[in-house]
């Protein structure tokens, strides 16, 4: 019988003649569980070692920071004119959602271009020729920068405690600065869009 299924005086030794009363003590449930779970390895020792490894590994604290979210749940649309995607994700605890109509570069089209949907034709008159939807890198720069301000001001609000102004500091609340967090929410957007294709 391999090591881990004895119990009593056979597995600890130091307690001979003494019942375990440990609260780590495997009961006859525990055991039959280990069992059922060595005959299922083809009583492996091997196998066995490697379950206990990545049983372990998932045991241990994840390292690095913590995963910021404050943009998240994003989703992305192909619109009915080539080129064009509205994408909407959620931003922050109370999550708004945000919408935004977006032509990647590689869709940019030349003035006048007969591609070009009506709203671009109208913008254009009014705002001039080069008027065209935003680039993903243009719409979330816009957005990132204008959250990340955000943050800035309230991480230094004197009426907030200082506990509260540094869960408020934006490298903390958003990620490492804004080119990252545009980085990370274009990578989100290519790969939304070739999972679509």
């Amino acid at each position: 019988m391999p090591l881990w299924l004895r119990s009593g005086a056979e597995a600890h030794p130091m307690a001979r003649g003494k019942r375990a009363t440990s609260a780590d003590a495997l009961t006859e449930h525990d055991l039959d569980g280990l069992d059922r779970v060595w005959k299922k390895l083809g009583r492996d020792g091997k196998k066995l070692l490697r379950l206990l490894k990545s049983l372990d590994e998932r045991q241990k604290p994840k390292l690095g920071a913590p995963r910021k979210d404050f943009f998240k749940d994003m989703s992305v649309s192909e619109l009915p004119w080539k080129g064009l995607y509205m994408v909407r994700f959620k931003i922050g605890a109370a999550a708004p959602l945000v919408c935004v109509i977006v032509r990647p570069q590689k869709h940019r089209l030349k003035p006048g271009d007969p591609l070009k949907t009506w709203v671009e034709l109208q913008c254009e008159e009014k705002y001039g020729k080069t008027w065209q939807y935003p680039t993903t890198h243009q719409a979330f720069r816009e957005i990132v920068e204008t959250a990340w301000k955000a943050c800035e001001e309230m991480s230094r609000d004197k009426d907030l405690s200082p506990a509260q102004r540094d869960q408020w500091n934006p490298g903390r609340r958003l990620g490492s600065d804004v080119k990252n967090v545009m980085r990370k929410l274009t990578s989100e957007f290519r790969q939304k869009v070739k999972v679509r294709k």
